[in-house]
C-alpha cells in the first residue's frame, strides 16, 4: 500500500482512469484525473484531460480554471492564459478563481495611495 502522496496521486490516476474507461470521459472525471496528474507533474498529460472535458462540457467553469493553472506550469504565452481567464470570467463571474484575481488587482490598485 502506498503512503506517499506520490502514491495516493498515482493511485488516484489509476482509478480515474478506470472510472473514464467503464463510464466515459465526464467533466467531473477528467477534471479528477487531471487532478491527480498535475499533482505528479504530468502537466502535459493533464491538459489533454481537459481539453477533453471541455469538449463535452463547454461551459465547465472548472476545467477552465483547472486549465488556466495547467498553462501557467505550462509556461503558455500570457495571451492563451488571458484568453482563457475572459471564458472563465465570462462562464462563471463568481468562480472562486475569478473572485480572488478580482480582489487581488483592487489590493494592488491601493498600494500607490499607501505610498503616496
Amino acid at each position: 500500500m502506498c503512503f506517499s502522496s506520490q502514491g495516493k496521486a498515482q493511485e488516484a490516476v489509476y482509478a480515474y482512469e478506470e472510472l473514464v474507461d467503464k463510464y466515459g470521459g465526464t467533466a467531473v472525471l477528467l477534471n479528477g484525473l487531471a487532478a491527480a496528474k498535475m499533482h505528479l507533474g504530468l502537466f502535459d498529460e493533464a491538459e489533454v484531460a481537459l481539453k477533453e472535458a471541455l469538449t463535452k462540457s463547454p461551459a465547465d467553469a472548472d476545467s477552465l480554471a483547472n486549465l488556466i493553472a495547467v498553462s501557467y506550469h505550462l509556461q503558455r504565452p500570457q495571451e492563451v492564459i488571458n484568453r482563457l481567464f475572459s471564458q472563465l470570467k465570462a462562464k462563471a463571474p463568481k468562480h472562486d478563481l475569478v473572485l480572488s484575481r478580482d480582489n487581488f488587482e483592487k489590493s494592488f490598485d491601493r498600494v500607490p495611495a499607501t505610498l503616496a
